[in-house]
Order: C-alpha cells, then sequence, then structure tokens
C-alpha cells in the first residue's frame, strides 16, 4: 500500500523510471487530499486482499444509489461502515471517525 501524494499540479517528474506508471497513479490535486487515499500495486499477480473498512459517499449521491452500492457493499463486506461525508471534512480535509 502506498499513500496517495496530493499536488498542486500533476506532472511526469521522471519521464525515464522505470516505475512512470506508479509515480503517476500515486498522485492527485490537492483539493481531493479529504480522501486521504492508499493504492495497492501489485506484479505478477491478478488480485490482492484488501479489508475495507468505510464506504463514504459524496454530497450528491442519490438516495437511491446510495442504497444500491450500501447493498452490495453488505454483501461482501458485513462490518463496513457506511455515511456521507460532511462539508465541514471537505473543507479542513478531515474524514471523521476513522481518524480518531
Amino acid at each position: 500500500m502506498k499513500p496517495v501524494e496530493y499536488v498542486e499540479h500533476l506532472a511526469i517528474e521522471r519521464p525515464n523510471c522505470a516505475d512512470v506508471a506508479r509515480d503517476s497513479l500515486s498522485k492527485k490535486l490537492k483539493p481531493w487530499a479529504h480522501e486521504r487515499e492508499q493504492r495497492a500495486f501489485i506484479r505478477n499477480q491478478d488480485f490482492i486482499s484488501v479489508e475495507v473498512r468505510e464506504l463514504i459517499f459524496g454530497l450528491k449521491t442519490s438516495e437511491p444509489r446510495k442504497t444500491l452500492i450500501t447493498k452490495v457493499a453488505k454483501k461482501f463486506c458485513s462490518n463496513i461502515t457506511v455515511r456521507t461525508i460532511l462539508r465541514d471534512e471537505i473543507d479542513k480535509g478531515t474524514r471523521g471517525e476513522l481518524d480518531a
């Protein structure tokens, strides 16, 4: 797992690097920093085992979409926490209860 780096500008800093794809996919623009995302990169295998602990919907996600996605998520991860992000969390770059 590699934490995403949140940057002002997306640019390929080392174009001749063997890991240019990993470097590019490990960056997002700063307005997305509230996500505090981690990404998994693997080689020579199809899948990586992860534990999904929380599903956070955006402010504009419709209720029917939330219901459908929550049902699917709970089938595969029965203990998952599901919630909608708060505007304050986006503005301050925080993420609620998992930060505690």
